[in-house]
């Protein structure tokens, strides 16, 4: 288990290994979800962190377990970054290179908890900007989009 990670997500708490894993094979199924894994050189080519973007369909859950949205919305945007590297760079990196598609969405989302401000000059530094706030599952998030 990570932690940080942990204390970043929105969802808090473990999540079971076979909870995750259902997850994760729906997510590689799903055509309105995209996922990217970052190299690093420096790192002897190893996995440093993963981006998933996830688009907002109308009739389909805005999150997994929300609520159902009432019309197409912007990709959602999560990263994270494997602790060992953290603070180098790497997530704004990711954010900035691994795009979807420009026919695939035209806006990214990013939902970052208030304290999480790690993530929030990830986010910036790859030109997202703040436009927001929200309450989702009881917690206050700051609301960052990009435009493609």
């Amino acid at each position: 288990m990570d932690p940080d990670a942990l204390a970043n997500s929105t969802r808090g708490g473990a999540v079971k290994f076979s909870e995750h894993k259902r997850w994760f094979t729906e997510r590689l199924r799903d055509p309105d979800t995209l996922m990217f894994v970052g190299h690093s050189q420096m790192h002897g080519f190893e996995p440093v962190g993963w981006v998933r973007y996830g688009r907002i369909k109308s009739g389909k859950p805005i999150w997994t377990g929300g609520p159902i949205a009432r019309e197409d919305g912007p990709a959602e945007v999560s990263v994270i970054i494997a602790p060992e590297v953290r603070g180098r760079g790497y997530a704004t990196d990711l954010l900035r290179e691994a795009l979807p598609p420009a026919d695939w969405t035209h806006r990214l989302r990013a939902l970052i908890l208030l304290h999480n401000t790690a993530s929030a000059r990830a986010f910036a530094g790859a030109g997202y900007s703040l436009v927001g706030q929200e309450t989702r599952m009881g917690k206050d998030h700051l609301v960052y989009e990009r435009e493609l």
